[in-house]
């Protein structure tokens, strides 16, 4: 209350000196200046910083020139809203971590972040693709010494769900709740032997069944979805239905089926354990994948 009293008194304000305003100097450099330096003078920084080598990122940069799908704004260039977007998908940053880091408003990061990222989104369907013919035998599967070429020489990549986390409002977590606890969003990717991603479905509730999603991708030709040629198939869990196409491990009461159990419990025994031993080693072809995009791209992290 004394306080309140004091600052609240106009006598004393009269004769309180006024603390000058003075124009702060923010220091450090600016993002041009970042850019500059990570591309043309530390390029191991601009890995670390945005997860791609200086040509790489300036190949990014000069295809959405030349696309004309980004312009450049009034004090913000392309390169530095490419640069603000990957930043903050890379270092799984904040706006404010992003506002620090290029020296712009909030305001500023969130609109070329937003901007940037529909525009990747819309790349994606260029990227995210087959690159190789269906006939073509993976040298993962030739160079195996024989281990997988007698039961999936065939084999033309891996189909399987993948989990990242979702930020949902109220009201929504109970449909996109997990079995541990946390809000994920399902995804269907498929993903070839030498681990390139050629199919994506993404933005699916983590309650949506895994028939669902892949079913949706078959019906919808939007989706362009890969699927194998007669004679090749795709390896996939016991969720998926063991047809033409989408070969999935043997089931049984006594029959492992997973790395972890093999791992846990001794060598597989018998041909069909045998045999789910090898898929299941081929099928972690997901997994391996995944994991190193989270890593890379921690904004993908299970944080």
């Amino acid at each position: 209350m004394l306080v309140d009293n004091e600052l609240n008194d106009e006598s004393d304000s009269e004769h309180r000196e006024r603390v000058p305003r003075v124009r702060r100097c923010r220091g450090g450099e600016s993002g041009s200046e970042f850019i500059h330096r990570i591309v043309y003078e530390e390029p191991d920084i601009c890995k670390e910083q945005l997860r791609m080598t200086p040509e790489c990122f300036v190949q990014l940069v000069n295809l959405f020139i030349n696309r004309g799908s980004l312009e450049d704004g009034r004090k913000v260039k392309i390169p530095e809203q490419v640069a603000m977007c990957l930043f903050i998908l890379a270092r799984g940053a904040s706006y404010r971590d992003a506002k620090d880091k290029f020296r712009r408003g909030i305001a500023v990061v969130q609109r070329y972040h937003a901007r940037v990222l529909e525009e990747l989104v819309k790349l994606s369907a260029d990227v995210i693709r087959l690159y190789q013919d269906f006939n073509v035998v993976l040298t993962q599967i030739t160079n195996s010494k024989g281990r997988y070429w007698s039961y999936f020489k065939d084999c033309r990549g891996a189909l399987d769900d993948t989990h990242v986390k979702a930020l949902v409002g109220e009201g929504g977590g109970d449909a996109h709740r997990s079995r541990k606890g946390d809000n994920t969003w399902n995804n269907l990717v498929v993903v070839s032997l030498d681990s390139m991603i050629t199919y994506l479905n993404v933005g699916w509730e983590e309650s949506a069944h895994d028939m669902t999603v892949l079913r949706d991708s078959l019906l919808q030709p939007k989706y362009n979805f890969p699927h194998p040629p007669p004679g090749k198939y795709y390896l996939v869990d016991f969720a998926y239905p063991n047809t033409v196409g989408y070969l999935a491990a043997y089931v049984g009461d006594e029959t492992r089926r997973h790395l972890q159990q093999f791992r846990k419990f001794g060598p597989p025994k018998g041909v069909k354990e045998r045999f789910n031993h090898r898929h299941s080693s081929l099928r972690m072809t997901v997994e391996r994948t995944f994991g190193i995009l989270k890593s890379r791209w921690r904004i993908l992290a299970d944080r």
